[in-house]
C-alpha cells in the first residue's frame, strides 16, 4: 500500500461514517425541520420566505449532498449542545470534592495533537502532488 492510499483511506472511513450517521439522524432532522418550518410559517411569514428564497439561490451542486449544508440540522446541533451543557452542569453540581478531568484532558489532547499531524501530514502530501515539486 503506497502513502497515497494510507492518507486517503481514513478519509474515506469519516466520508463513509458521515453518510450511515446522516441515514440515521435523517427522520429527527426531517420531523425538526417541518416544525420549524410550521412555526416561521405562523409567527415569520416573510423571514420564511426570504429564507427560502436565499437556500435556494445560494445552493452549489458540489456542496448539495454535503452533510450539515442544511441550515435547520446545524441549529438542530447548536440546540443539542447547549441542552447537553445544561445537562453536564446539572451532573457536575452533583460532585461536591470536584471531578478528575485529567484523564479525559490528556486523551483530548493526544487525539487533537494526532490529528494535527495527520492533518498536516494530508496538506503537505496534496501539495507535493498537485505542485509537482
Amino acid at each position: 500500500m503506497d502513502i497515497e492510499e494510507t492518507l486517503i483511506q481514513p478519509v474515506n472511513y469519516f466520508l463513509e461514517f458521515a453518510k450511515q450517521a446522516g441515514t440515521v439522524f435523517q427522520p429527527i432532522s426531517t420531523e425538526f425541520e417541518r416544525i420549524s418550518r410550521e412555526l416561521l410559517s405562523q409567527h415569520a411569514p416573510n423571514f420564511l420566505t426570504g429564507l427560502d428564497e436565499f437556500l435556494k439561490t445560494q445552493v452549489s451542486p458540489h456542496s448539495k449532498n454535503l452533510p450539515l449544508m442544511n441550515p435547520f440540522d446545524v441549529i438542530l446541533i447548536i440546540g443539542c449542545y447547549l441542552g447537553t451543557l445544561v445537562v453536564l452542569r446539572i451532573f457536575m453540581s452533583c460532585f461536591k470534592n470536584g471531578f478528575g478531568v485529567k484523564p479525559f484532558a490528556l486523551f483530548h489532547n493526544f487525539f487533537l495533537t494526532t490529528l494535527s499531524a495527520y492533518m498536516f501530514a494530508e496538506v503537505v502530501h496534496l501539495g507535493n502532488f498537485s505542485f509537482n515539486f
